[in-house]
């Protein structure tokens, strides 16, 4: 611009942001879940600039959520971490981003899962049971069988029983 006395001045009217963030990984993949089981991982960001800077926003979405609350100030040199979790409710592919607003622009990590059907199974070993033999009266006599979780959630075992008095 130039001022009554014919003096030109100018003027910054761009702001440029000094500190760098890194954010790390750029896609989180959380593979295949069971349906309503969630898994969670954690993005990891580094403030490489001699400033301090801020997370003003963190936007999270679908099947995919995040504890983490804005502001977040991350000091020079310091790396927080973001959890980001998965609960997927059908049996279907999804894809969706973590979207952070900072002072040092915006970043966004892409994420990836696929839910899949609940199968609840397991075996027992020897599947053919166990013959015990010939046991004295008022003896015992032990043997383990093995549990095996065929499935693709947590199983447990909350009691076992038998319709032969003797065991």
């Amino acid at each position: 611009t130039r001022d009554a006395a014919g003096i030109w001045s100018i003027r910054n009217i761009q702001s440029f942001v000094v500190g760098t963030l890194t954010v790390q990984p750029d896609t989180v993949r959380f593979g295949d879940v069971p349906v309503t089981a969630s898994v969670s991982q954690n993005i990891s960001i580094t403030n490489n600039s001699a400033t301090a800077q801020t997370i003003n926003s963190i936007t999270v979405g679908g099947a995919f959520t995040s504890t983490a609350v804005a502001p977040l100030t991350i000091n020079s040199g310091q790396t927080i971490t973001i959890p980001v979790s998965f609960t997927p409710v059908a049996v279907l592919p999804y894809q969706n981003r973590v979207t952070l607003e900072t002072t040092a622009g915006q970043y966004v990590v892409e994420l990836t899962g696929t839910g899949l059907g609940v199968i609840n199974a397991w075996t027992i070993e020897p599947s053919t049971g166990r013959n015990y033999g010939t046991i004295e009266v008022n003896t015992n006599s032990t043997y383990n069988f093995t549990l095996r979780n065929t499935g693709n959630v947590a199983i447990t075992l909350q009691s076992v029983s038998s319709s032969d008095a003797a065991f």
